[in-house]
């Protein structure tokens, strides 16, 4: 294939890639912002309540209302998500907005709840609690919608500063629009209507920008994937070096690591990176959250290892972040491997080298 070939079918790739980019954000600000909106009429419609009925307690009421809202927003949110990132669990999604959309009015709510115990507090410590309670309530969804997107994509954390973002922003616009607006007396239509404007401009301010953090992310999980395709088609070759008499090419820095999986009970073999320190080998189980194999070692596990043309039996243990010895074990990668690039927090595998020569592997 030409050069002029290959620069066609590449541009034509990204060509597409644009196309769905922008497919995907106009569907996400156009079906988000419908979806914000229809779900903000519910505390709009609660807080018009409240100006007409004294007898109601504001704070449970507009913490429900805030939950009735997270769950549109996180519906409307799944009908796009479940398009573009597969086996995301839509009923995990909404359930985790209803509970950050709550605890975010509950937030909000507080200022104005506990305003006799706040105001006699010294300047300093009332502007370090503000500061808290609005860091907390601008994270709150960001933060509670992580727990499901970091299951599928990578740079999920991405997500919780977008959404940061977007609804400090979305708020500012919405505060900004209707603060004049609003007046003392007003009938409860007019305190609605101008609650739904200023929702409008507000869901569309968060849609905007969450949306272009979601493109981001999707794009940058689409070139991961691509990676893990290469993988596919590299592990083949790698473990065929590795069995060869040609295995001092890679061995030096790639092993073959045998196991039986736990829940199927059947032999895999894969090849991976490792530092050797003596009796002791480190793994690292790069870009985790699309992998599963490193799950089976949360015991020590049995495990065969091709390590410079020799098979040796070895004890694998998965070490997490913050666990003994994790962050020496990392450092002992890195430097035998300094140009990887390693996510936070990804898990290392201790092997510990049983003093037999060699070894007949787990599959065998």
């Amino acid at each position: 294939m030409s050069t002029l070939a290959v620069w066609r079918a590449r541009s034509r790739r990204e060509n597409r890639d644009n196309l769905a980019e922008t497919a995907l954000f106009r569907r996400w600000v156009a079906t988000v912002t419908a979806g914000e909106l229809v779900g903000f009429v519910i505390p709009a419609l609660a807080a018009a309540l409240l100006v007409t009925s004294t007898g109601l307690p504001p704070l449970p009421v507009l913490v429900v209302a805030g939950a009735a809202e997270g769950a549109i927003l996180g519906w409307a949110q799944t009908r796009v998500l479940r398009h573009v990132i597969v086996g995301l669990s839509s009923t995990r999604w909404v359930a985790l907005t209803v509970v950050a959309a709550a605890a975010a009015w509950l937030l909000g709510m507080l200022p104005s709840t506990l305003r006799d115990v706040w105001s006699s507090w010294p300047p300093l410590a009332t502007a370090a609690a503000a500061t808290a309670l609005v860091a907390a309530l601008l994270g709150s969804l960001g933060v509670a919608q992580w727990f499901e997107l970091r299951r599928h994509l990578p740079r999920a954390r991405r997500w919780v500063t977008g959404n940061a973002l977007a609804w400090l922003l979305g708020l500012t616009a919405f505060f900004a629009i209707t603060s004049p607006l609003w007046r003392p007396g007003q009938h409860a239509s007019a305190v609605a209507a101008i609650g739904v404007l200023g929702g409008l401009v507000m869901a569309f301010i968060m849609a905007t920008v969450t949306g272009l953090t979601l493109v981001r992310l999707v794009d940058h999980g689409r070139q991961s994937a691509g990676v893990q395709s290469q993988h596919l088609l590299m592990n083949p070759l790698t473990e065929f070096v590795l069995r060869s008499r040609l295995h001092r090419l890679v061995s030096g820095s790639t092993a073959l690591l045998t196991y039986r999986g736990v829940r199927t009970g059947r032999p895999r073999t894969l090849p991976v990176r490792y530092a050797r320190n003596g009796d002791e080998v480190v793994v690292v189980a790069g870009w985790h959250s699309h992998k599963l194999w490193w799950r089976n070692f949360t015991e020590d596990s049995n495990v065969s290892l091709l390590l410079r043309g020799t098979e040796r039996l070895a004890t694998a243990r998965r070490v997490l972040l913050f666990d003994d010895g994790y962050e020496a074990m990392l450092a002992s990668y890195r430097s035998r491997h300094p140009r990887v690039r390693l996510e936070f927090g990804v898990p290392v595998i201790r092997l510990r080298l049983q003093p037999n020569l060699t070894a007949t592997p787990p599959g065998d």
